[in-house]
């Protein structure tokens, strides 16, 4: 459970961006979600269960502030754990008071995509081309950032023999996605770098974290470049993470008329429900292409009134 607690940390220090008292928060909280479930397989917790665990912290004589603050951490906790498909459903969703809304997923335009490409291909080091390659295959088939920086070098052949990439996902399940013909031409002019190492994208003298003591880059790291690389090309840098380039990759492909059938199959997505959020970023795509290009709103079409 600690690990999990670790890989919701990295991914809300990079994706989200959170100061160090926010992190102290959540890593006090989630503390007490562990102690109290021991440990307890996280996808065996119900909701009634996480109710027991908000009635033993009133027991505890918890204030009302508190135990709010504790209920907020737990709902993102398990919302990540859902997003990620480490649990199947999510047990928090019922435990506070405050109404469910859609939250949306961020992503960036197509303009600001190639921004961002245009930016990175202006480096030709070593490590210019490395970045170019891992925002080619993220960007390429939607991969989670996870499973990106957990390819092998020995497994990246296959993917020049047959156009497809094996990507591990969650709970070691595989999926197959094919890479745009400018990925592969990406990646074969990174790996003529020689690269000598297990892992495609090793972990470099700046690289931190768990994960790159095992020798690839950490989430972090990466998280690190992007915001960089965001920063020259003039956008804010809170707007870009890995997660976002994904997301970005996912509304894209509906945005032009691509099956959701097909995007759940790229992200890996167990149930269709999970990629089904992206159809109300798409509903907005539509209004606002209402607003600016119908006729009336134009002014060509006049009614009197």
């Amino acid at each position: 459970m600690k690990s999990r607690i670790k890989e919701f940390i990295d991914m809300m220090i990079v994706d989200k961006d959170i100061c160090p008292n926010t992190v102290d928060g959540y890593i006090n909280d989630l503390n007490k979600h562990d102690r109290f479930f021991h440990n307890r397989e996280l996808d065996t917790i119900e909701n009634i269960d996480l109710e027991e665990f908000i009635f033993h912290l009133n027991k505890q004589g918890y204030s009302k502030s508190t135990i709010m603050r504790v209920i907020s951490s737990v709902r993102t906790y398990y919302k990540f754990l859902h997003d990620e498909e480490v649990i199947n459903c999510n047990p928090a969703l019922g435990i506070s008071s405050v109404k469910n809304t859609v939250i949306l997923p961020k992503y960036l335009t197509e303009e600001e995509i190639q921004q961002i490409f245009k930016v990175a291909q202006e480096d030709k080091s070593p490590s210019g081309v490395r970045n170019q390659a891992i925002l080619e295959m993220i960007y390429s088939c939607g991969m989670r950032v996870s499973e990106v920086l957990s390819i092998r070098t020995l497994d990246i052949q296959r993917v020049f023999d047959e156009g497809f990439i094996v990507i591990r996902g969650k709970r070691s399940k595989e999926r197959i996605a094919p890479l745009t013909e400018r990925a592969l031409q990406i990646l074969k002019k990174y790996l003529n770098l020689g690269i000598n190492t297990d892992w495609l994208f090793p972990k470099d003298k700046r690289g931190t974290g768990s994960k790159g003591a095992l020798g690839h880059m950490t989430r972090q790291r990466l998280g690190h470049i992007l915001k960089s690389l965001s920063m020259k090309a003039g956008i804010m840098p809170d707007k870009v993470s890995p997660h976002v380039l994904r997301h970005s990759f996912a509304t894209h492909m509906l945005n032009r008329g691509v099956d959701i059938r097909y995007i759940q199959e790229f992200l890996g997505h167990v149930s269709i429900k999970t990629t089904q959020v992206y159809t109300h970023i798409s509903k907005e795509e539509i209004k606002s292409m209402i607003n600016q290009h119908h006729p009336i709103n134009q002014g060509i079409i006049k009614i009197q009134e």
